[in-house]
Formats: C-alpha cells, sequence, structure tokens
C-alpha cells in the first residue's frame, strides 16, 4: 500500500469544505444586508446624515463659518469610525483564511497527498486564527 488516503475521505473532506465556505459566504452576505438596512433606517429618519461629512457644505441657506470649521473637526472622529470598519474586515478576512487553511490542510494532512505541506497549512490556518481572535483578549 502506498500509504494514501481514500479517495472517499478526500471528497467527504472536501464537500464539508464546501459546505463551510457557503455558510461564511451566507453570513457575510447577511451581516452586509443587515448594516444597509441599518444604515436606510438610519437616513431615512434623518435625512441629514447624508451632508454630515466634513468636506460637504451643508445644503443651507443660514450656515456661517463656525458651522464649517466644526464640521472639519469631525473629521478625526470620521477618519477612526473608517478605520475601524476596516480593521473589522481584516479580521473577518484573516478568520475566514485561517479556517480555510486548517481545513484544507487537514485534507492534505488526511490523504497523504503533501503531509509536511499539509502540516504546515494547518499551523499557518491555527496562527491566522489566533491573530483574529487577538482583539478578544484585549482588556481595557
Amino acid at each position: 500500500m502506498d500509504e494514501t488516503g481514500s479517495p472517499m475521505v478526500e471528497e467527504g473532506l472536501l464537500i464539508g469544505l464546501a459546505i463551510m465556505i457557503f455558510i461564511a459566504i451566507l453570513a457575510i452576505i447577511s451581516d452586509l444586508l443587515k448594516w444597509i438596512n441599518d444604515l436606510y433606517q438610519q437616513i431615512s429618519n434623518n435625512p441629514s446624515l447624508l451632508f454630515s461629512l466634513p468636506f460637504q457644505i451643508v445644503l443651507e441657506t443660514n450656515t456661517t463659518l463656525d458651522d464649517y470649521i466644526n464640521s472639519w473637526t469631525k473629521l478625526p472622529i470620521k477618519a477612526i469610525e473608517w478605520l475601524k470598519e476596516i480593521f473589522t474586515i481584516i479580521v473577518y478576512m484573516a478568520g475566514i483564511i485561517g479556517g480555510i487553511m486548517i481545513v484544507w490542510g487537514a485534507i492534505e494532512w488526511a490523504t497523504g497527498y503533501d503531509d509536511s505541506r499539509g502540516k504546515k497549512n494547518i499551523i499557518r490556518g491555527a496562527v491566522l486564527m489566533l491573530i483574529a481572535l487577538a482583539p478578544t483578549f484585549i482588556v481595557y
């Protein structure tokens, strides 16, 4: 025997991986739709949010120079909010990619396709998952 895994095991693991990726994509789409719905609700309740960015001039006739300067002072707060959103997306991507690497490495290792690379992929995926979970361990 050449110590390779059964094709049935490989197919089963690949089907499991496909199901996990499908569920992850559905979760991401669901979160995006929820975010768009929440944003729509906020804008429909307060239409002036569309013009709340500091670099846009508010469409009012009584806008003063103080209003314009105060809107520029809010720019760092908006930038921090955008950075938080970008960081959250990066953390989600690291978690998803880490999970895929763990499953893919397990498939490689279990089927005997490439034992050493499979083990390395499992370790790399676990490290990515740990990095993705690191912000949850920070205590303020």
